[in-house]
Parts: structure tokens; sequence; C-alpha cells
């Protein structure tokens, strides 16, 4: 009991020692000057809030022998509260941040493979950090008395764990699920927070690995009984675990298996000096359990080593969850020649402008399939590319070539089952030649979308670099005539087809037309085709027919005529026969007529007619 609090106090005293430390440093923050330089292989700089960052490319240097104090920023050892590695860094020098008494967190790139020893030994108040999964190396010692350090890991990658390295720390659990990972002695001793391990059948532990951990009461083992009960640790008599807490034939610890960018940013040509846009971009994740993952949130998806400084093919690795893949993206000026960037998940394409713009899609797998031929990233250039190489490439994608309207030649390399989409090659201009590294059978059988007549129309194939002659079977879809051409289709067993004008073979079928005469136009007689209605030689005229003269008739004047009874011409009159006139018969004398009689007749009555009204006008007054 009396050693127990002794042991107790020990520890309240050393914690007190470090906040009073840390305390004082905060007080001093204010009088940080921002630093920089570059030391041992790396650049680094330190900011007023205690951020710490490295950069650079490869290995860091070490300090021989070891000793954190040589290193330029130990000097600050109380002021530094981050540290931030960036991407390009391969390797953390031997105790490059040891003894840093408030650094808290640290972020790992996805870069790094090797951390060396003691490198983040005696950071007490480190507690945040998360292993890439290129991490392989971690040294002995390297993060040996990280109390702090009270999460569980998770090293998905690492092949080596030195001695100590992770010994008294605050670590809950352990995942190591590489196949050939080998654990040296006293790695993980006296963690006394360990609970839980999961661990891969095809470890190299060494005896004591675990000694005084003796919270640990679940261990997941992925290989047999017989398997666990070999390890050395175990043989070595390791009594920190209890054999009844071990699962064999488990499941390692969930993590990613593989990832790959399954839809690529809207913006794929960048120039000097632009900005990394990863808007539009999908990652497909597979976890070790065998669960697909789309993500899209570019908020949890991180972007390493893209630079628009300079021309060329840049490699991003994208990283998601500590696992990082790589995808290109080209940065180009007017004066590139080669450009060069990603077309699918695992391929790539290369515009060569410099003899006759030579475009290679190279690698396997689908291509990335864009809506139309305007979005595939060569397409600025498609009017002016003139050859087209592919190799080991599985699926031509939709439109993918429609815009290389001039290409003269097609190559295929490694691709004897190649599938082709709709419009892939369009159907505008025919090839001058196709190379196809495998037979004619092969080619023919190749599964090809829709409007890619294009591929059939080449004046020469190869096949396995032989010139293939065509052998066509012909069918007639219209046949000639005297003077129009006729069309046949063919095709090869290559897979050729096509069509075929079939001349015109100029035999006429001749007949004979007549148009008679008449008394008053002359007619003709000439030959005509039957087929095609044209005239063929020339025309004879057949001569008047003479007028067919009619029976005498009396026409409207009364004269008696002859006319002819086709066109009623008149062809004859002649004077009428004058009419018999009787005699007269005298007659008797008719009375005659008296003037003065009639006159004096009127008078009389006019006369009467007064007087009568006379005698009435009296009669009336009377």
């Amino acid at each position: 009991m009396k050693n127990l609090l002794k042991k107790s106090l020990s520890v309240l005293l050393a914690l007190a020692a470090v906040f009073s430390v840390c305390v004082v440093a905060g007080a001093a923050t204010d009088y940080i000057v921002y630093e920089e330089g570059s030391d041992y292989g790396v650049d680094w700089s330190l900011d007023s809030e205690g951020n710490l960052t490295v950069s650079g490319y490869g290995r860091m240097g070490s300090a021989y022998p070891p000793n954190p104090a040589k290193y330029p920023w130990f000097k600050y050892r109380n002021q530094i509260k981050t540290l931030t590695v960036e991407y390009g860094i391969t390797s953390l020098g031997v105790s490059a941040f040891r003894s840093l008494p408030c650094l808290e967190s640290v972020s790992l790139p996805v870069s790094l493979t090797t951390i060396d020893e003691s490198t983040f030994s005696g950071c007490r108040l480190l507690s945040e950090i998360s292993f890439p999964s290129s991490l392989t190396y971690i040294g002995s010692n390297a993060f040996s008395g990280c109390k702090s350090l009270s999460s569980s890991i998770a090293l998905p990658g690492v092949t080596v764990i030195g001695r100590y390295a992770f010994s008294n720390t605050g670590i809950t659990g352990v995942s190591i699920c590489s196949e050939n990972a080998s654990v040296f002695e006293n790695a993980f001793r006296r963690c006394e927070k360990l609970e839980s391990l999961v661990l891969s059948s095809g470890i190299y532990a060494q005896k004591n690995i675990f000694d005084e951990c003796f919270a640990i009461n679940n261990v997941k083992f992925t290989g047999t009984r017989e398997e666990w009960n070999s390890l050395p640790f175990v043989i070595g008599g390791n009594n920190s675990i209890c054999s009844d807490d071990v699962e064999c034939n488990a499941q390692c610890a969930r993590h990613i298996e593989k990832m790959y960018v399954s839809n690529p940013p809207r913006k794929l040509i960048y120039g000097v000096g632009e900005m990394l846009d990863l808007s539009g971009i999908e990652l497909t994740v597979e976890w070790s359990d065998g669960t697909v993952e789309a993500v899209t949130d570019t908020a949890k998806i991180n972007a390493w080593g893209f630079s628009s400084y300079y021309t060329g093919s840049v490699e991003v690795m994208v990283e998601y969850e500590g696992f990082a893949t790589a995808f290109y993206i080209p940065v180009i000026t007017e004066a590139t020649q080669i450009i060069s960037g990603s077309c699918g998940p695992h391929s790539k394409w290369t515009l060569d402008t410099r003899y006759g713009n030579t475009l290679t899609i190279d690698g396997k797998g689908d291509m990335y399939e864009f809506e139309s031929a305007e979005d595939y990233p060569w397409y600025a250039w498609g009017e002016k590319t003139y050859f087209l190489q592919i190799n080991g490439i599985d699926y031509i994608s939709d439109n993918a070539i429609a815009g290389c309207v001039n290409l003269h030649e097609i190559s295929v390399y490694n691709s004897p089952e190649i599938r082709i989409g709709d419009n892939a090659f369009g159907n505008k201009k025919s090839l001058y030649e196709v190379r196809f590294y495998g037979s004619a059978e092969e080619w023919c059988a190749l599964q090809v979308g829709e409007n890619n007549d294009k591929l059939y129309t080449a004046d020469e194939y190869y096949f396995n670099n032989e010139l293939h002659a065509h052998s066509f079977e012909e069918t007639v879809i219209e046949e000639a005539s005297c003077i129009k051409n006729g069309l046949a289709s063919v095709s090869c067993s290559c897979g050729y087809h096509g069509t075929k004008k079939i001349p015109a073979h100029g035999e006429h079928k001749l007949s004979t037309v007549t148009v008679d005469s008449t008394c008053t136009h002359t007619g003709k007689e000439y030959s005509v085709c039957e087929v095609c209605d044209r005239t063929i030689g020339g025309t004879t005229v057949l001569p008047l027919k003479n007028h067919t003269p009619g029976e005498w008739e009396t026409d409207e004047s009364g004269k008696t005529v002859k006319k002819c009874t086709e066109c009623s011409m008149l062809l004859e009159e002649k004077e009428a026969e004058p009419e018999e006139v009787p005699e007269e018969t005298p007659e008797e004398d008719a009375p005659g007529f008296d003037f003065v009689e009639t006159i004096s007749g009127v008078f009389k009555i006019i006369t009467d007619y007064i007087a009568a009204f006379f005698d009435s006008f009296f009669n009336l007054l009377g």
C-alpha cells in the first residue's frame, strides 16, 4: 500500500510538472516569433499559435547520435502544440519530435511509410493521431511514454512494430491486420488501459509483447486455435491474455481494402496557377467486410500533392479515412507538347502533340463515362488527333473517341476482349488503318455498341501485325439499270461491312413509238427505252395524209359545199339552182279607200259627243 501511494504521488507530481511547463509556455506564446527554416532535408515553420509544420519530399534526416535537442524546433518545445507533416514526406527522423511536453495532436500524410525510432517518445500530452494506410514501419520506442494516447489504434498496413514502440501508453485497443506483420518484444508492454486486440493469423509476434497489459479481455484472432497456440508470445506464457478471452476464426477489424476514383472531378485540365477543384468527384470505397461505399462529400475527402506551379501530369493523392489513391491531372500551357491525365479508375491518357497528335489510352478496367464527346479531356484536340493507341483497356465508353473525327490509324494492344460503347468512335469519316493485336475472329467477336461504323471502314486491317485481305460477300440491295447505278452491301469475316456501287450496264430495252400523221400534221416514229424512258436514236418524220372528202352539204350561208371528214377543210362548193317562180293569178278588184267619206264620219262622231255633253250639262242646271 505504501509503495502504491508512493507511485501515485510520483505520477501526480510528474503530471503537475508537465502542466506547469505548458501553462508557462502558454503565457509566453505571444512572444513566439514566426520562424521557418530548412534542416534535416525538410522545410519547417512554427507560427505564434504553436503550430509546427514540416514539409518536403522523401526521407527526413536524423540526428546522430540521437538527440532531440539537435533539431532546430526543439528550442520551442514548450510552445509546440500541434504538428502537421505535409504530403511528400515519407519518413520521420530518429527522435525528431521526442519529448515535446505540450504536443497534443499530430497529422500524418498518406505519403508516410516510416516512423523511426523514438520519434514521439515522451510526448506525454499527445492524444490525437491517426495512422495512414501507407505506413508500414514503426520503430522501437516510437510512442513509448505517450500516456495521453488513449484511443484505439488501427494499423492496417504496418508490417513492422519495433521493441517498446507503444509501451507505457494509454491506448485502449490495437488492430493489426497485415498478414505478414512482425511485432517485436515488449511492443505494447505496460499498456494498462489496453482491453481489446484484433490480430491477423499471419502475425509474427515475439514473446512478452503484451506484458503487464492486465486489462485485455477481448481478443479476435483471424486464424485457428492451433495457429493461436503456436504464436511465440503465447508459447512463452504471456499471462496478460486469458485463453478464454480469445475468439479464433474471427474477422479482422473493419478497414478499407480498396479505394478508387470512380467519377472524376468536373474540371480535368488546369492551367498554370489554378487551384484544385474536387467538385463532382466520387470515390468508391470497398471495406474489408464487403461493404461498398460511394463517397461524394468533398468535406470528407483530402487531396494531397496537387501543385499547378509547373506544367505536367500532377499526381493527386485523394485521401479518405487514412486510405489514399492516386489520380492524375494535367497542368498545361499553350506550349505544352505532352498532356497526360487519368481517364478511368485504373487508366491514364496521354496526348503527344509533337508527332501527328497521338492519343494513348493505357491501363486496365473501364474508362470514365461522360454524357457527350465534348466532356472528354482530349476533345479540344480532337480534330487534330490522327493516331490512337489503346493498351489494356477493357471498355471504351460511350462517345469517348467520337470527337476525333480525323483519325488515320487505330492500334489496339493487349485488349482481345475489349468492349466498345455506343458512338465511341462516331460515324463520320473512314480510317486508313486498323491494327488489332489479336485474331480476325477475336476482332469480329468484339462487343461493339451502336453507331460505330467508323471502325469498319478502314482501307487496311492488320491482325497480329499481318495485313488482312478482305474476302467479301455481296448482297444486292438495288439492281443496276441501263443508266442508274445499283447498290450492294459487302461484308467480310473480319467484321468489315459497308456498301458497294454497282455500275449501270448501259444496255437499253427498246420499243418503237409511232405517232401517225394526219391531213394537217406530219407524224413521227422513234425508239424509247422501256426502263429509263429515254429516246434512243433518231426520229423519222411521216408525211401528211390526203384529205378525205365527205358528201355534199349545205352550209350556213346556203351554199352547197363538200368538206374533209378529218379536218373539216372546205374542199369544193357549187352555185345553188334557181327556184321556179309560179305564174300570177289575177285578183278581183278590192274596194277603194275614200278619204272624204272617212273624215266626214269622224267629224260626225265628234259633234255627236259634244252635243251629248252639253245636253247633260244643261239638264243638271235646269
